[in-house]
């Protein structure tokens, strides 16, 4: 998405890993950095992960509400719900804006007015792992402890039963390790 330095970013789903190493790449690029979640007692969490602000998004036209309050629209929006967050994230995008998609938690159909891509000159770039020359970039980041993983929980291999079940409640914030051999 080539984000550039300054630019405001929104994040959806911000709990998990991916969002999370997302929140601390845009801020070595000094950007703003909003993230949505489904919960509001994970706010102060996401906040200490390193996001300006946190968007609550189970109200129905949680867009809207967020205009009226601030006003400001972002430069990229980085999505891995889909379908839930499609319509309203879409919507936040600035002049220029590029949206990109790396997943679909909830879902990956969606429906659009192609009008309102081309009279905003938006783009849309889906994602998935990036090449090696991306991923030696990102382990120099986090060897020269610049990206750090945040680690919500450690289970033993034996209690990957439990480990899926607290994944499932959504209440983490970044990832859940497996260990193997304990």
């Amino acid at each position: 998405g080539r984000l550039g330095f300054g630019e405001r970013v929104l994040i959806t789903g911000g709990g998990g890993g991916v969002s999370t190493a997302a929140i601390q790449i845009a801020k070595l690029f000094d950007c703003h950095v909003a993230v949505t979640t489904r919960r509001p007692e994970k706010e102060k969490r996401l906040l200490q992960a390193g996001a300006d602000e946190v968007i609550t998004t189970s109200a129905e036209g949680w867009s809207k509400d967020y205009m009226r309050s601030n006003g400001k629209l972002f430069n990229v929006v980085l999505d891995s719900v889909g379908t839930a967050l499609w319509k309203d994230s879409f919507r936040l995008l600035d002049r220029g804006g590029r949206f990109i998609n790396y997943g679909r938690t909830s879902g990956g159909l969606i429906t659009t007015d192609l009008s309102f891509i081309f009279w905003k000159q938006l783009q849309i770039i889906g994602s998935t792992m990036g090449d090696p020359s991306d991923f030696n970039t990102v382990m120099g980041l986090v060897f020269d402890r610049k990206l750090e993983p945040v680690v919500d929980s450690v289970f033993s291999l034996r209690d990957a039963a439990r480990a899926q079940q607290h994944m499932e409640k959504g209440e983490h914030i970044g990832k859940i390790v497996l260990v193997v051999g304990e």
